[in-house]
Formats: structure tokens, sequence, C-alpha cells
């Protein structure tokens, strides 16, 4: 088909979409610090924050609800230069991959002739209101701390307490009007609370100046965003008569975290370019009710008898578990050789195992976190000497799971799923150059070169180690050139 892209029929035959989002939040907070002794201090303080939030994206084809459209039913590619549509083509997108001619449509033109035919086109009601999103939220947050200190040791002991409730409104769209599965059609309100007492015990020993080392313990709560707990919804009919409705849950718990950090700093060097800094971090975390796919886009089927209805609705998982440790080190490079007195490279390795229940029939029992590469690497040799400064930075990031292989059951049968399906980002890498001069007097230039040996910015797969269903991205180089002055 993209071979013979210009005898295809146009299918869109223009499109109007306007968005907007708005958000006024108002608060203030309170803080004090007390000094009970030259070792001791207390600090205590509260916080109260409101929010009002609302947001819409309206989208429709005229042609749907009673215009013409741009062009006319029918129309095909090669016929939408006569139209003065065509502004040119675009060969070969993706180089030795897709190596098609696609034809590029001039947006102005398209946008007279949509006004000028759909005179007649009318907004419906699931259409102006279907992804309307308003609410508001209100947060009081309070916590009290105390600094503990013995000479070369210091720990903080601390408790964080925090009240949140949010309400939302949002619009049922679809079938035709009625409202289905105790889900009125129109505007429906929903609301949710949470409450969270969060301990945390830091400690900072310092054997002498040269070696530091940290330790902490602490509770932590991410509460769902609005668009999890509401969102837009819609109702929609399959040729079974089966009605599935989409929409957030306001019912969704927040990620409840458990974590243990340990770390340890060491330095050497007096001299200008012999310095050298070595940095070791572990890390654990537990988290409690997992929120798979941002929270949003796993279905859940939950029938009622008769209706044939189903829920698709965000869900929370089961228990997540990381551990991870990264390595950070950076050397001048004086004792090298002299000349490289004003270079200095630098180094970090990254490595972290993750593991969650995710309380899904469709797949494994355990299953790795998404958006967690295995490991992450990065190098940087950068040079300093008095106004000039230049870098090179390569990064390289292991492939990790973006979405699992989940999928909705029909009434008319079961969808493939499971683990295998699973969609996975391949390994990506990249070269980074900057550059920059102080020319004195508050003024500075700065060049930034990012990508510069064009590797591809992002490709997944269904399946760890396949091609099936690709996904591409060459993002290309971009040059950033910036002129500041300072007064």
């Amino acid at each position: 088909m993209a071979d013979g892209v210009e005898n295809l029929p146009v299918s869109n035959r223009g499109q109007i979409t306007s968005l907007s989002s708005r958000q006024d939040r108002l608060g203030g907070a309170l803080d004090g610090k007390l000094a009970v002794t030259s070792d001791a201090t207390l600090e205590a303080g509260v916080k109260i924050t409101d929010s009002q939030r609302d947001s819409y994206r309206r989208d429709q084809e005229g042609q749907l609800v009673g215009g013409l459209g741009a062009v006319d039913a029918g129309t095909s590619v090669a016929e939408l230069a006569a139209a003065g549509l065509r502004a040119g083509t675009l060969t070969a997108p993706l180089s030795g991959i897709y190596n098609f001619t696609f034809p590029l449509i001039d947006a102005d033109r398209l946008a007279q002739l949509y006004r000028q035919r759909d005179g007649t086109a009318t907004w419906t009601a699931d259409a102006w209101n279907g992804n309307t999103l308003s609410g508001g939220e209100r947060t009081v947050a309070a916590y009290a701390q105390a600094r503990l200190t013995w000479d070369d040791l210091t720990l903080l002991p601390g408790l964080r307490a925090e009240f949140s409730d949010l309400t939302n409104r949002y619009w049922l769209s679809g079938n035709n009007g009625v409202p289905t599965g105790g889900v009125h059609y129109g505007w429906n309100e929903s609301g949710s609370r949470f409450t969270a007492l969060l301990p945390r015990l830091l400690a900072r020993w310092q054997s002498d100046e040269r070696s530091t080392y940290r330790a902490a313990v602490w509770t932590s709560q991410t509460a769902p965003s609005p668009y999890q707990l509401a969102g837009n919804a819609t109702a929609t009919q399959d040729s079974d008569g089966v009605v599935t409705i989409t929409r957030g849950n306001p019912d969704l718990k927040a990620v409840d975290g458990l974590n243990f950090d340990l770390s340890g700093a060491w330095t050497w060097g007096d001299t200008a370019g012999e310095e050298g800094r070595l940095e070791l971090a572990l890390f654990h975390k537990r988290l409690k009710n997992y929120l798979y796919d941002a929270g949003g886009g796993l279905a859940v089927g939950s029938p009622t008898s008769d209706a044939q209805v189903r829920l698709s609705i965000p869900t929370n998982g089961g228990t997540a578990r990381l551990t991870g440790a990264e390595l950070s080190v950076d050397q001048g490079l004086a004792p090298v050789a002299e000349i490289l007195r004003d270079f200095h490279l630098a180094g970090t390795l990254s490595w972290e195992t993750t593991a969650v229940r995710l309380n899904s029939p469709d797949l494994n029992a355990v299953e790795r976190v998404q958006y967690a590469p295995r490991w992450l690497a990065g190098v940087q040799l950068r040079y300093d000497r008095d106004a000039l400064h230049l870098a090179v930075d390569y990064r390289w990031a292991d492939d990790y799971v973006q979405s699992y292989g989940t999928a909705f059951v029909s009434g008319g049968g079961t969808s493939p799923a499971g683990s295998a399906l699973d969609t996975w980002v391949h390994p990506t890498r990249r070269l980074d150059l900057s550059a920059g001069y102080d020319a004195g007097g508050g003024l500075s230039a700065r060049l930034t070169v990012r990508n510069l040996g064009d590797a591809l910015a992002y490709r997944t797969s269904v399946g760890r180690h396949g091609d099936t269903v690709v996904q591409t991205i060459a993002a290309g180089r971009s040059y950033e050139l910036s002129l500041q002055q300072e007064f």
C-alpha cells in the first residue's frame, strides 16, 4: 500500500481538534526551627494547598456530523494536488527501514477548505464534552524533624503527615445516550481521599574530611493522578452486544513505598587536575499497590449478569521490589600526563533488578517493573580552562518492559494475552557534545549537539528478542546555539 500511496483514497477529509488546560493553585506554608541545645534542633512546619483543574480536548470530523469535509468522499491522494492541498513529498522517512515516499499536506489550505465546506457541521454533546475533566484537590501536610549531632555523626528522625481530598467531574460518552452499568450518560462526579503517615530516619557520618557515609530508611506515598481517578469515560458496544465502559477508577489506592538507601563518598587530591571522587550507592525499595501502565490502560473485565456490561478501568497491582547499585567516579587526568591537567574523565554505572506481582491471570506471577532498565552506563570527558568549557557525553541504556501483554476478554472470545507479548524497548545509546565560552561581563555562549552519532532514539517490539510489531523513531541530530547576557 505504501508503494502505491497515490492511488489510496483519502480516509480523513478534515478534522478540527482544540485543547485547553488550566490549573489555579492557592496555598501557604509555615515553618519553624527551635535550637534546644547546641547539638539538638527541632524543625516543624505545615503546608496547605487548594487547586482547581479544568481541561478539555475536542475532536470533530465535520463530514460525520452534517458537513462535507475538506474534499469529497472518494478523493484519492493523487487528486489532492488539484485542490491545492499538496505541499511537496517526504522521501524515505527512515532510510534503510522505510524507503517510501509520502505526500505532505498544506495545513493552511486544509483548514481553509474545511471551514468553507463544513458550515453545516454541528458539535455533538459527546464530541464537545467527551474529553473534559474538571476537579479540585485540597492537601494538608505537616512535618516534624529533629536534628541531632554528635561529633562526626548527624541523625535526622522525622515524621510527615499528609491528607488529600480530590473531587472530579467527567463526562460519559457513547451508548447512544443511555445509562449503563450504573454509570449515568453525561456528567458524573467522583471523589477520592488519601491519608499518609510517613516516618523517616536519615543518618550522616563523616569519619574524616575525605570520607562521608549516608544511610536512610524512609516511607513514601504517591497518589494516582486525577486522570487515573476520573478522566474521560466512554461506552461502546461490540458485535456480540457486550457494552464496554472505559473510565477512571476513583477507588484506586495510592502506591506506598518503604525505601532503604546506603551510600559512601570518597575524595582525594588537593591540586587542580589531580582531584578525584568515588561514590557507591545501594538501594532497596518495596512498593505496595503498584500502579502498572501508569495506572491506566489495563482492562479488567467485570461483567454484570444479564446486561453484558464490562468495565475497563485502571487497577492496582500487588507488591513490587527494586534493588540496585550505582557506582560513579570523577578523576582529573593530570596524573596521566601534565598536558591533560585541564581534562576530567567521569563515569557512572547503574544496575537494578526488579520484580512485581501484578495479580493478573493473563501474565506471569512475577514480572519486571516497567521502564526499569537492568543496566545504565555513562561516560563523560570534559575540558575546563579559563573561559572555555567542552564536554563529550556517551550514554547507554539496557532494554526494558514498556507495557505488559494484557488483553481484554470480549463476549465473543479471548484475545491473545501473556507475558510473551510484553512490549520491550530495545537498548539505546547516544553521544552528545557541548561547548561553552564565558566572555566576561556576564556574556556567554553555548553550543549543544545532541545525538552526534545519529543513533535511533527509540525502538520497540512485541517480545524481548524479536522484531514483531516494531515501532522505530529516528530523531536525528539537533543543534542549539545560545547567547546569554546577564546584567
